[in-house]
């Protein structure tokens, strides 16, 4: 998308974490959370619950658990 000009927005970053959530692929799903920030893209508070879901469902509580204190930090809830 950036080469041809587009930029993704948090639609579209949210889709890409939730399939590889869905995949349990969560390296790289962690990674693409980082780098909305990096990218300028307000994270949401779909984006946290997507991903805070995936890491559940791979049995990552402890990270989840830090995800949400992140989420509470940021004023998202």
């Amino acid at each position: 998308m950036h080469d041809k000009g587009q930029s993704a927005n948090v639609i579209t970053y949210n889709s890409l974490i939730n399939a590889l959530c869905k995949n349990l692929h969560l390296d790289q799903a962690i990674s693409l959370f980082k780098k909305m920030k990096e990218h300028g893209i307000q994270i949401d508070v779909p984006s946290y619950t997507i991903l805070i879901d995936g890491l559940c469902k791979a049995g990552l509580f402890d990270e989840a658990l830090a995800l949400l204190s992140k989420m509470e930090d940021n004023g998202c809830i």
